[in-house]
């Protein structure tokens, strides 16, 4: 896998939002990614600083914010152009 990422995307009815459905999905991925994948040390989630409900998800993982970026490839939610980088690694998950 070298640095390539693994790409993944959630998008949630608006009528479906607010009962952890993001969450239980990102934890999943996360937990799979860093338990099934040995190659895998780090996993990224890329989001628009915008979306609030999005921006709780990180921290029930244990990722840390690592900084923020201009949004050039994701759709933007609120259209701002301005992200958020979190991340989950091996080392932090198991300590």
């Amino acid at each position: 896998m070298g640095s390539s990422p693994i790409v993944s995307a959630k998008v949630l009815r608006t009528d479906r939002t607010r009962r952890s459905y993001a969450t239980a999905a990102a934890r999943s991925l996360t937990d799979a990614a860093l338990t099934y994948l040995p190659r895998v040390r780090r996993v990224v989630i890329r989001m628009e600083q915008a979306n609030t409900a999005s921006a709780a998800i990180p921290p029930k993982l244990g990722s840390t914010l690592e900084g923020e970026e201009a949004l050039r490839d994701l759709k933007s939610f609120a259209d701002t152009r301005q992200g958020c980088v979190w991340a989950t690694t091996r080392r932090r998950r198991t300590s």
